[in-house]
């Protein structure tokens, strides 16, 4: 499970990470972040999308302050897998207003 998050609002405000290139299907690698204690990925910096970081939501201080609002790369998934109500993509989306729609529906701003 990935949480996309633009670079500038992300901070990692614990610990060290292990990070390494790793490739991708496209051209360029992701930058992959590793806890340097528990070896669990803790986020990816795509190289593609530098304004971008994907953030693994389990390793949040409270995982519980998120949810998903759409499944992406479900080709492959198990049925047990994909939530039920959220809207499924086969593969990766090619745009992100879509997303970036969908969560701003999910969560409302109240206006100043």
């Amino acid at each position: 499970m990935n949480m996309l998050v633009l670079r500038d609002d992300f901070s990692l405000v614990k610990g060290q990470t292990i990070s390494r290139e790793l490739p991708t299907g496209g051209s360029h690698p992701n930058i992959q972040h590793i806890c340097e204690h528990c070896f669990v990925r803790t986020h990816t910096q795509p190289i593609e999308h530098p304004r971008l970081v994907f953030v693994r939501p389990g390793t949040l201080d409270r995982p519980d302050a998120v949810e998903p609002i759409v499944q992406i790369w479900n080709r492959n998934a198990r049925p047990w897998a994909r939530i039920t109500g959220l809207k499924c993509f086969e593969e990766n989306l090619e745009e992100a207003p879509d997303l970036v729609d969908r969560w701003r529906a999910a969560h409302p701003v109240a206006e100043t």
